[in-house]
């Protein structure tokens, strides 16, 4: 099933929700296909990838993208410390609660070092 999200309301509407070990994380998911992890940089979020989930759902795909801790929609804990390890352990924990043991990854910026530590 694709689906189209048209404005950047509909976006944050469809936002659902991660409890991580500092707070709240924001994530989507669209398609059917073969999972994609789409990791932001800096200082964005998973809006990055907006324009393009449609077009990787027409290609097979099954986009998933969060809003790193501190980013987005996601809690931004004051004086916390934000460090990369915590970033790929929260891209770890949603894939395992979607149950993906194996996916793709397209990465830009901050979040080419938060794959890096995921390998």
């Amino acid at each position: 099933m694709t689906s189209s999200i048209t404005s950047l309301d509909a976006y944050q509407n469809s936002a659902r929700k991660m409890t991580g070990p500092h707070g709240d994380i924001a994530w989507w998911m669209r398609g059917n296909g073969r999972p994609l992890l789409l990791i932001h940089g800096f200082p964005t979020c998973s809006f990055d990838w907006f324009r393009i989930w449609p077009d990787l759902c027409e290609a097979d795909f099954n986009p998933i993208a969060l809003d790193m801790l501190g980013f987005g929609l996601s809690d931004k804990p004051a004086y916390h410390r934000y460090d990369l390890m915590q970033q790929a352990d929260l891209q770890v924990q949603l894939l395992g609660e979607l149950d993906i043991e194996n996916c793709d990854i397209v990465a830009h910026d901050y979040g080419v070092s938060v794959a890096q530590e995921m390998l």
